[in-house]
């Protein structure tokens, strides 16, 4: 794989993960009432959309670099 696929794939990474962040926390506000679970259900299923959402941001950011590198080499 050479430079240019590389940043071609990273920057369908970022699209992907600039997407989901957006989904995470949209179900965040509607897990309680939705899933019909009781209130300590709902509170995990919260608590672990709340991870992914952090963890989609960190990807975010660390892809961003990635991709700063990548194309400020020569």
């Amino acid at each position: 794989m050479n430079k240019k696929e590389i940043i071609k794939q990273l920057k369908e990474a970022l699209i992907a993960e600039e997407k989901s962040i957006p989904i995470y926390t949209k179900h965040l506000g509607l897990t309680v009432f939705w899933t019909g679970l009781g209130q300590d259900k709902a509170d995990e299923i919260k608590v672990i959309l709340s991870e992914l959402a952090r963890g989609s941001m960190i990807h975010k950011q660390i892809i961003e670099n990635l991709l700063q590198r990548l194309e400020g080499e020569t």
